[in-house]
């Protein structure tokens, strides 16, 4: 029994010694490159068959929005001033609106010509336009207008478009007289839209410090062109 289990034993060993000669293992055989890897790219080449330059990829911009057709430049222009022996009024083009109305012939509180507009106030300026309804998405009353003075020096029409919102002032005044033509006019889209001229901020001698009990009531008389307390 002892000799069988000793040779039992030997030729167990012998198998295992014999067994990696007999029966070689196969190495696994190579991954599969990815197509894209193994393809060569072929540089594009010239007329001569040489290859041209290769320039880096430059990702493309994106082209500038192109301006609307008819839109007014939106761009200052020096304020436009019409003077008489009256009055003084000075525009600016943003907005169309007035900056300052001076009367060259009454003086205010500080003894100083005076001054009907507010200059201090942040509210909208003189001829500002109010939409009651329907308000436009532009704000017209900050935008930029174009300027067109009169030959005579003696009017202004102001001008804006964005493409579909269009707005006109005309103003117009007489060298003798305080009474003065304004006119206006807002489409959008070419239907008209409702609207009104507006004058925030105050109007009259505003260096009054208690004005309450210094007040004046002017009118003005068209048959005697001026202005009666």
């Amino acid at each position: 029994m002892e000799v069988r289990l000793l040779i039992a034993f030997l030729l167990m060993g012998a198998v295992m010694f014999v067994t990696p000669y007999l029966f070689k293992s196969q190495a696994p055989p190579p991954a599969k490159k990815d197509a894209a890897t193994q393809t060569t790219a072929t540089p594009p080449t010239g007329a001569d068959g040489k290859p041209l330059p290769q320039t880096a990829a430059v990702e493309p911009v994106a082209a500038p929005a192109a301006p609307v057709a008819g839109a007014t430049p939106q761009k200052p222009e020096p304020n436009f001033v019409v003077e008489t022996d009256l009055y003084k009024v000075s525009f600016s083009n943003q907005g169309a609106t007035v900056r300052s109305w001076q009367l060259k012939k009454t003086t205010g509180n500080d003894k100083k010509m005076l001054d009907v507009v507010n200059t201090a106030s942040a509210l909208e300026f003189p001829f500002s336009l109010y939409f009651p309804k329907d308000k436009p998405a532009n704000n017209v009353n900050w935008a930029w207008y174009a300027q067109k003075p009169d030959p005579d020096n003696l009017g202004v029409t102001y001008e804006f478009s964005d493409g579909h919102i269009n707005v006109r002032k005309i103003f117009r005044f007489k060298k003798d007289s305080y009474l003065t033509s304004v006119s206006s006019q807002v489409t959008l889209d070419g239907k008209p839209v409702p609207h009104l001229l507006q004058w925030r901020g105050g109007f009259g001698d505003l260096t009054v410090e208690t004005p309450a009990p210094n007040q004046r009531t002017l009118y003005f008389d068209i048959a005697e062109n001026k202005l009666i307390e």
